[in-house]
């Protein structure tokens, strides 16, 4: 499942959030224990909820209880019993834009730095932090903001919904990171 000692011994989700869905790998030991994917991706959720610029807190909040009840009802019945059958307490690792753009936040990083952004653990209340304050920002301001790729101030807003909201559902504290793609953690087994 991975290559990284570290990594390789521990339970794991692989989470890959991007524009159209969001895929799920758990591994226990380097071994596949679930793989699915959802059509829970940041462009389709922006594109279902049409939030103003900005968006403000209350749009957060309806983006939070439509992840809520999407997870409930989606992702809960698949992803619950095989985070429970995991051996110890499983580590997040996100792969793909969003998780590498909240590396770069937390790094205050304007370029890349694969070992700095693979460095980074993010706690949830960090995540939630930039929600409360970029969901008040406007997409110009979110555009300025260090680490921010200019072509992803739209998105950026609801991947970081779709993480808090998985974090919290499932009881994960923090964000690892990864810049392999999800196919290189999917091939690994």
């Amino acid at each position: 499942m991975t290559s990284c000692p570290s990594l390789a011994q521990s339970p794991v989700l692989i989470l890959d959030v991007g524009g159209g869905s969001t895929e799920f790998i758990v591994g226990d030991q380097a071994v596949p224990q679930f793989r699915s994917s959802y059509s829970l991706g940041t462009v389709r959720l922006l594109e279902q909820l049409h939030p103003d610029d900005p968006p403000g807190l209350k749009a957060l909040e309806e983006c939070r209880v439509w992840l809520k009840d999407f997870l409930a009802t989606q992702v809960k019945p698949g992803l619950e019993p095989a985070l429970r059958a995991c051996r110890g307490p499983v580590l997040l690792v996100g792969t793909g834009g969003t998780a590498t753009i909240l590396a770069r936040f937390e790094a205050r990083m304007a370029g890349f730095d694969r070992d700095k952004i693979e460095e980074a653990q993010i706690p949830l209340s960090c995540i939630q932090t930039h929600l409360q304050e970029q969901w008040q920002m406007t997409l110009a301001q979110r555009q300025q903001i260090t680490g921010m790729p200019p072509n992803r101030g739209d998105v950026i807003l609801t991947g970081m919904a779709i993480y808090e909201s998985i974090m919290t559902q499932f009881g994960l504290a923090q964000l690892g990171v990864s810049t392999r793609g999800l196919r290189f953690w999917a091939l690994l087994h």
